[in-house]
């Protein structure tokens, strides 16, 4: 039962209507007909009882009354009245012996009645071959009939599918048309009373509406974009001089964590820019490196805060790193949001960059995250019981939008108490080398 309704559940909504229809007449028909068929033999019976009673009653009266007794050629009386014998009757045959009175069926083969009158007993027969035959016909007149009805109801179900869907599809094409455009474009409306001009009303004005929406996020983010790198540019070359003229390793150390943190933040706003344009992820930088690149990068940028909490912040290699070339802000992004996040949740041992040979991968020795936290992770501001107060849970799920429009795959896994690890594997290994080569 559960796979039908999944399959039915996976079927095009014409083939669904299809179904139904095609259900409720088959089963209509299939109740009409066995109704049919349970109704031949009982009015059959009824039918052959009465007219034998009556001509049998008849023919006895006839007999006592000294008429004329005239029998249907078909029929064959039987009888012990000795007087009747001596006319030309019939004994009654052994088979006959011991039937009850009135109407029975002998062997399928003939209908026979019996009365007793007088002492006397008198039966008459008719051949039921006939009426087998008949009975035969009807019901296969009928089967055939209820074929055609059913093969009739689901051409007339087909053609009214189609008539009634026809508006669903002509919105579908529509709403995939304007969705493709990239820009606003009014639907093909729907003129029509019903629920599906409604409808086609309703898509319109939420289509429209979504794309102002997102007309004025791509407005907002390209001006909050601009106003913020002018102001990381003012603080990133103030920074640059503080650290030309630093006086002390202090001053030297804190004009390059500046000139760290602003680096970070223009990459990050080239990122978010670039997902809120909605075009080619790609446009959020220019340059390429490898991931053993991003990782050296990352390393030299996180290493104060894991030093400060620490911990050890280190790369290995194993097997044959991969040598494709990414954009570089959205690999750094990746691995630095995950890196970030490890730093964040361990509180002793290390965390360690690993570059495999199709991507590379985040291990940290922290508390772990519980199974049934796992499925969760990704979501935006999700932070957990144990979610830190640094955070506000938005940079796992930057990490899987990301991923996601890369086509990259993004995997979790955790021991509760051991640590976890993040997994990102860019291409497949066949590729990695293709490239390296």
């Amino acid at each position: 039962m559960i796979r039908v309704v999944s399959m039915f559940r996976r079927m095009g909504l014409r083939a669904r209507v299809m179904w139904a229809m095609g259900t409720v007449s088959a089963v209509t028909l299939s109740v009409c007909l066995a109704g049919v068929i349970a109704i031949i033999p009982y009015c059959e019976g009824s039918l052959m009882s009465e007219s034998l009673y009556y001509e049998l009653r008849g023919f006895v009266h006839s007999w006592y009354g000294n008429k004329l007794v005239v029998i249907n050629p078909d029929h064959v009386f039987y009888t012990d009245n000795e007087m009747l014998l001596a006319e030309g009757a019939k004994r009654i045959p052994e088979r006959y012996i011991g039937i009850p009175e009135g109407f029975s069926e002998q062997n399928g083969e003939t209908f026979a009645y019996k009365i007793v009158d007088r002492g006397r007993t008198y039966i008459v027969d008719t051949d039921q071959t006939e009426f087998e035959q008949t009975e035969h016909e009807i019901v296969g007149s009928a089967t055939g009939i209820a074929i055609l009805l059913f093969m009739l109801t689901m051409a007339v179900a087909w053609w009214l599918s189609g008539a009634v869907l026809s508006p669903v599809r002509r919105l579908a094409d529509s709403v995939r048309r304007s969705s493709s455009a990239g820009h606003y474009e009014p639907l093909e409306l729907i003129e029509s009373q019903d629920e599906i001009g409604y409808l086609s009303a309703v898509c319109d004005r939420s289509i429209r509406h979504i794309y102002e929406l997102l007309q004025r996020e791509r407005f907002f983010s390209s001006d909050l974009s601009h106003e913020l790198r002018t102001h990381l540019t003012v603080i990133s070359t103030t920074a640059e001089l503080i650290d030309a003229a630093a006086q002390n390793a202090d001053e030297a150390q804190a004009a390059r964590r500046i000139l760290n943190a602003c680096s970070a933040e223009t990459r990050l706003l080239r990122v978010l820019l670039a997902l809120a344009r909605g075009d080619g992820i790609e446009s959020a930088d220019d340059e390429k490196i490898t991931v053993a690149e991003a990782a050296a990068r990352i390393c030299a940028e996180q290493a104060e805060a894991a030093s400060a909490r620490g911990l050890e912040l280190r790369t290995v290699t194993e097997g044959e790193p991969c040598q494709t070339k990414e954009n570089a802000s959205l690999i750094e992004t990746v691995m630095s949001n995950l890196v970030r996040n490890a730093v964040r949740y361990t509180k002793k041992g290390g965390i360690t960059i690993a570059l495999i040979p199709d991507g590379f991968e985040v291990r940290d020795s922290g508390e772990g995250i519980a199974a049934e936290d796992l499925g969760k992770i990704f979501k935006p501001y999700w932070q957990g019981q144990n979610g830190s107060p640094e955070g506000h849970g938005i940079g796992l799920s930057l990490v899987k939008r990301i991923c996601e429009r890369r086509h990259w795959t993004l995997t979790a896994s955790s021991t509760p108490g051991k640590g976890s690890v993040f997994a990102v594997r860019l291409t497949p290994v066949s590729e990695c080398r293709v490239a390296e080569a």
